[in-house]
C-alpha cells in the first residue's frame, strides 16, 4: 500500500514545505496538490528539509476527484460540521500511523 498526502488549495510555501517534511518522516510515497495557491519556491524548499525530493516530485491536479482516483480513503483535518467533504473511510490518527508504519518499507 502506498500512502500519499493530498493538499487542497494550499496557500503558503512554508506549509507546503512542512507537508513534504512530514510526508518524508512518515514514509509517504508522494504528495498530490489540488489547485495550490502557491508555488514550490525558496521557502517551500527551505522548510521541507529532507523531504525536498518528495516536494519536487509532487504532482498538481485540477480537482480532488482526479487526485484521489484509485485510492481507498481520504484523511482530512477539516471540521465535519464546517465541511461538505464525505467522511467515509475515516481513520483516527493512531490508525493511520499504524497503517503507515506497517507498510513503510513496502514498495
Amino acid at each position: 500500500m502506498k500512502i500519499f498526502i493530498i493538499a487542497v488549495g494550499i496557500e503558503h510555501q512554508i506549509n507546503l514545505g512542512y507537508i513534504a517534511r512530514v510526508a518524508r518522516n512518515f514514509g509517504c510515497a508522494g504528495i498530490k496538490l489540488v489547485k495550490p495557491k502557491c508555488t514550490i519556491g525558496k521557502d517551500a524548499i527551505k522548510y521541507s528539509k529532507h523531504g525536498v525530493e518528495l516536494l519536487k516530485k509532487s504532482k498538481v491536479y485540477d480537482n480532488l476527484k482526479k487526485a484521489t482516483k484509485g485510492t481507498f480513503s481520504i484523511g482530512t483535518t477539516a471540521i465535519k460540521s464546517k465541511s461538505n467533504a464525505s467522511m467515509g473511510n475515516s481513520y483516527s490518527i493512531s490508525e493511520i500511523s499504524k497503517l503507515i508504519n506497517k507498510n513503510r518499507h513496502k514498495s
